[in-house]
């Protein structure tokens, strides 16, 4: 009912990841580097590392995060705009818990 109400937009989610893109981007137009940036920028905050995993490893899982090494497994099935969207999504996880909360 929220979703459909809100017509899956909320202003303040937008705002916050316009501005995490252009602390990532720095105001680049062009998405081509998004992923290296992503993968650059999760090493310097919030210090993760990401691997990318082959299948054999990764099994049936697209993504996965151990907390204590604090590593983000992609697996290598994903494409390219897949692997940003994962990592993406364990970033929020991880770094906007309290804002989804809230916005919940």
């Amino acid at each position: 009912d929220v979703l459909q109400q809100a017509n899956n937009y909320f202003p303040e989610a937008e705002a916050a990841a316009a501005e995490f893109r252009q602390l990532v981007m720095g105001g680049a137009a062009d998405s081509g580097g998004l992923l290296e940036a992503l993968i650059k920028q999760t090493a310097g905050d919030p210090g993760l590392r990401v691997r990318i995993l082959p299948i054999n490893i990764m099994g049936t899982q697209l993504r996965r995060y151990d907390y204590h090494p604090r590593e983000v497994f992609l697996s290598e099935a994903l494409r390219r705009p897949q692997r940003i969207f994962h990592l993406l999504v364990q970033l929020a996880l991880i770094q906007q818990t309290g804002f989804i909360t809230d916005l919940i």
